[in-house]
């Protein structure tokens, strides 16, 4: 942790040693709760989409030394509005497992009544979420920094309901 903290220290005061930049955005409506014959051996697709990004794009560059602590991630998670978890955080173990803390852990009584919600509710707002991607992007953003974006959301979008 403390080799994590010394270089996420290093940098914020010199963001041009970044490498790359990789912003997770994954949807956290309602929808993405519903069991999903199309995930299997997970419970929903946002357990799913938390899980798999931890283990095939954090574990993955990290067992096989494929990613350094210059290589940064950030996590928007999104409904209605969009939350930055976290920011330009360098790759790590410390990132694995801050996004698995990610994952619903709602008892499934709970989780039943998230899709109606969502459905009469509609919180998956694409736009919100792609124009705080563009914030953080800009964010210590040089040439030589590779930039990527990963969006995870079972494609129910409801930004027409809400833009009109």
């Amino acid at each position: 942790i403390e080799k994590q903290n010394r270089a996420r220290t290093l940098l914020q005061h010199k963001p041009e040693l970044a490498t790359s930049h990789t912003i997770l955005v994954i949807d956290n409506s309602g929808s993405m709760l519903a069991k999903k014959n199309d995930v299997h051996l997970y419970r929903d697709s946002q357990n799913a989409a938390f899980s798999m990004t931890a283990l095939e794009f954090i574990a993955e560059q990290l067992l096989s030394q494929t990613a350094v602590n210059s290589d940064l991630v950030s996590l928007v998670k999104f409904n209605s509005e969009p939350t930055v978890e976290f920011s330009r955080e360098p790759m790590g173990w410390t990132v694995y497992n801050q996004i698995l803390t990610h994952r619903n852990t709602e008892r499934f009584v709970d989780r039943q009544t998230a899709p109606y919600m969502d459905e009469i509710c509609g919180h998956s707002n694409f736009l919100p979420a792609l124009a705080k991607v563009g914030e953080l992007l800009k964010l210590g953003y040089h040439e030589e920094c590779a930039l990527s974006i990963f969006f995870f959301s079972d494609g129910r979008s409801s930004d027409h309901k809400t833009q009109g």
